[in-house]
């Protein structure tokens, strides 16, 4: 009998995996369980700079706004200088 593989979307709630939507299954049925990498720190952080640096033009002539950046690029010249060396 050909096996038929299908993927269903779940969670680990802390102590079970959680279908995220319901699915009939056999009790005693084999199963394969994939785990999905959580995004890293750095593509956690990476994200939130790129959602800031996004506002560019919605805050412009915004003192407070233009400050961040200014820090924000000074940080990321100290850091890439520093990594050269």
């Amino acid at each position: 009998m050909d096996e038929i593989l299908t993927t269903l979307p779940a969670y680990f709630d802390g102590e079970n995996i959680r279908l995220r939507k319901p699915f009939a299954i056999r009790p005693h049925t084999n199963l394969l369980v994939t785990i999905l990498d959580a995004p890293s720190q750095d593509a956690a952080y990476q994200n939130k700079v790129d959602r800031f640096l996004a506002l560019e033009g919605f805050y412009e002539n915004d003192p407070q706004f233009d400050q961040a950046i200014d820090e924000l690029n000074k940080a990321w010249d100290t850091w890439t200088t520093n990594e050269s060396v």
